[in-house]
């Protein structure tokens, strides 16, 4: 999920997440929802501020892992 990309379960659950089921990706999003990392809004899930900048304090991480 890109820092301002906007995704439903639909969405996130087939092209993202491989071989994991529904219910896994269901309790995943919870976990990451009570950790304040995303948030939900009418039109699907969204990283919130710290959702955000954990991904920018983990840039240079993925990149070295490449």
């Amino acid at each position: 999920m890109a820092v301002d990309d906007r995704a439903t379960f639909g969405r996130v659950a087939p092209g993202r997440c491989g071989d994991m089921s529904s219910s896994v990706l269901s309790w995943r999003l919870r976990e990451l929802s009570d950790a304040s990392i995303v948030g939900r809004e009418s039109d699907g899930y969204v990283l919130t501020p710290m959702g955000q900048a954990l991904v920018v304090a983990l840039g240079p991480v993925l990149e070295w892992s490449k």
